[in-house]
């Protein structure tokens, strides 16, 4: 049987990817998984309620929140979106509960819903297949990879690089062994951006520029980038 989900397309490997172009794993409830094609490039649902359920509290991890960080949200959310127990993971077609310029299969954003202008808005980054549940583990049978719209919701939500991979930075190739931040199903930090370079990870711009984004910038105006409008100036990134 053929899968879509299966075809390697070159443009969608960033060639300092060190794990190939294909992952085939069990699935996280038991059962083989077919091979996937993975893609090193998704679209932003921006600064996300994504409600981990391995236990990881993003506030933690981030030293100063800044002015917008509401302790009820775990350091995710920044600018209210969502309401708590609903519309977590971008999981609605309403834009008004978007924070990013994509949503989980079902909305994108016109230009004319990024006001706060498409040179101060991420429209997509750098992602791994192998450190995220929802692009390399997900769904037993054809799910999973570059084409299933439903493994595609990246946020800005966790810090850029934040170690989620099996295997990588210390982290045990058994995941369940994994510590909670660190877990591939930590939904929270395993969806956010995150690259094999040095020092930050590449992000293209709503306006088409390129611009490498370092893992150590101000969280609070990652999160201000995430958003298409927030309203607040960004500054200098």
């Amino acid at each position: 049987m053929f899968f879509l989900n299966q075809v390697v397309i070159p443009g969608f490997q960033c060639p300092s990817e060190s794990r190939g172009t294909t992952l085939a794993t069990t699935w996280q409830f038991g059962g083989a998984n077919p091979v996937r094609a993975m893609t090193s490039y998704a679209g932003s649902t921006g600064s996300t309620l994504m409600q981990s359920l391995t236990g990881c509290n993003v506030s933690t991890l981030v030293p100063n929140p800044g002015p917008l960080f509401d302790p009820n949200r775990d350091g995710e959310d920044y600018f209210s979106r969502a309401t708590i127990g609903q519309y977590a993971r971008t999981d609605t077609p309403n834009p008004n509960n978007i924070s990013g310029v994509m949503a989980q299969s079902s909305w994108s954003a016109d230009l004319k819903d990024i006001t706060d202008g498409s040179s101060n808005t991420i429209c997509m980054g750098e992602v791994r297949g192998w450190c995220s549940d929802a692009l390399g583990y997900w769904t037993q049978g054809g799910g999973g990879g570059w084409a299933d719209s439903e493994s595609l919701w990246f946020s800005t939500t966790a810090p850029i690089n934040f170690p989620t991979c099996p295997g990588e930075s210390g982290i045990p190739s058994d995941a369940a062994a994994a510590a909670p931040c660190n877990n591939v199903s930590s939904w929270n930090t395993a969806m956010g951006f995150k690259s094999q370079h040095t020092g930050g990870a590449h992000f293209l711009l709503c306006d088409g520029s390129v611009r490498f984004l370092s893992e150590n910038m101000d969280h609070l105006t990652y999160q201000k980038l995430g958003d298409r409008a927030d309203g607040y100036p960004v500054g200098e990134f």
